[in-house]
């Protein structure tokens, strides 16, 4: 186990925080958060609370920052409350930057392919950043705070994130899958959207190979 690297993921116990610390803990010490969901072995901690962030930061002493936290709900959830959507996802993301930045931490942020209109069938990183929605405009909030205001963070943009996770309360498409075939419900699948299904366990990797 290596004593160089110390990381804090927070919303761990979200399908891609949940990942991102299983492939941390057998080599390098690790902290995961959680919030509305409380989890054995996780910390409790609201990235929208200050107080509560420098307690965790103090505690951790985080060389690395993974943001993996998420309202439950997503787009949707976002549309119908976008007050709270922006509280959640710019002034969390700029409470943890602000931190990262004081203690010399690299901050690592999971964003989205909803930062942009869809109208490009591939994306460059550079590309103009273009929401549809209230979520990709969080998003691209963060994004834009981060790039103007640390020196050390990596932006991960990615999209239809896929993996098992069968006591979530907010399932990705795999499990949506199996949960209406355990109840033998029909299965509605949209035909106009198309992307790049992504794997989890490959995705915590990419990140950390960052």
């Amino acid at each position: 186990m290596s004593d160089e690297k110390r990381f804090l993921v927070a919303g761990a116990n979200g399908l891609i925080g949940e990942a991102v610390l299983k492939e941390l803990v057998p080599r390098y010490r690790a902290v995961g958060t959680c919030f509305q969901r409380a989890q054995s072995g996780l910390w409790a901690c609201d990235v929208t609370d200050p107080v509560r962030l420098r307690e965790v930061f103090d505690a951790v002493r985080p060389t690395h920052v993974i943001n993996g936290t998420g309202l439950a709900g997503g787009v949707d959830f976002c549309e119908k409350n976008p007050e709270l959507a922006r509280k959640f996802y710019v002034d969390g993301t700029i409470a943890l930057g602000k931190l990262c930045s004081e203690t010399r931490a690299r901050l690592i942020a999971v964003s989205s392919e909803c930062v942009f209109n869809g109208e490009k069938e591939e994306y460059e990183e550079e590309d103009a950043l273009s929401p549809l929605n209230v979520y990709g405009e969080c998003k691209a909030e963060a994004e834009k705070w981060m790039k103007g205001h640390l020196e050390q963070y990596v932006i991960v943009r990615t999209m239809s994130v896929f993996g098992w996770q069968p006591e979530t309360v907010t399932p990705n498409a795999v499990m949506s899958m199996y949960f209406a075939l355990l109840k033998k419900e029909k299965v509605q699948v949209s035909a106009l959207r198309w992307g790049t299904p992504t794997y989890v366990r490959d995705l915590a990797k990419a990140i950390l190979a960052r």
